[in-house]
């Protein structure tokens, strides 16, 4: 009976010590495998939303670009060049004909730099552009421009030079009635006329140069 029990102890001490063994040498290591799998796989999801992200953000940037890209190709299209009066003259000419008032145009400089300008004319536009102009770095074609039309006329003028499709400002603006001269006979009948106004007006227009 002793030896039974001994024999029974030695089987549950055996039997322990396979267990314990089977931990460390199996079980231990078996779930740090597992807890470092787990890890992996969270670093590797955690790099997977990175990289999406980085994608969007990527695709993202992209569309900004183009939308970049064609707002500096329509400032581009807007833009005037000093080289080439016209390309600002011709524009104000067809709103004027449009429009059906009568216009002048003066050229006051065709760089910030007015030196080229005669003397009397370059301190008075300096001294101008110093009152009206807050973006003195930016190049622009300056002009004065005088108009004649009724009221009507006048003011669907300046609707249209605002969208005449330059980058463009007026910087002065100036209107007033035209003094109208009496008939030398008072008995003889005048067509009715409208009221014309005389309009004087400082345009500046952006350069691309």
């Amino acid at each position: 009976m002793e030896l039974t029990r001994k024999k029974i102890y030695l089987l549950i001490s055996i039997f322990v010590i396979v267990l314990i063994l089977l931990t460390i040498f199996v079980i231990v290591p078996l779930i740090t495998d597992i807890y470092s799998l787990a890890d992996q796989i969270k670093k590797q999801k955690i790099k997977l939303a990175t990289f999406e992200l980085e994608e969007k953000n990527l695709k993202q940037l992209k569309n900004q670009q183009k939308e970049i890209d064609q707002d500096l190709q329509s400032l581009s299209q807007s833009l005037v060049s000093t080289r080439d009066s016209l390309s600002f003259i011709l524009p104000i000419e067809n709103v004027a004909s449009r429009t059906n008032v009568k216009q002048t145009i003066n050229i006051l400089n065709k760089t910030i730099d007015s030196s080229s300008t005669k003397k009397n004319e370059g301190e008075e536009n300096n001294k101008q552009e110093k009152i009206s102009y807050a973006l003195e770095e930016i190049p622009y074609l300056s002009a004065s421009i005088k108009l004649q039309g009724d009221f009507k006329n006048s003011l669907n003028y300046l609707l249209q030079l605002e969208n005449m499709g330059i980058y463009s400002d007026i910087t002065d603006f100036t209107m007033r009635a035209k003094t109208s001269t009496s008939s030398s006979n008072p008995t003889v009948e005048e067509p009715s006329t409208p009221d014309l106004l005389n309009t004087t007006l400082q345009l500046r227009a952006f350069t691309s140069e």
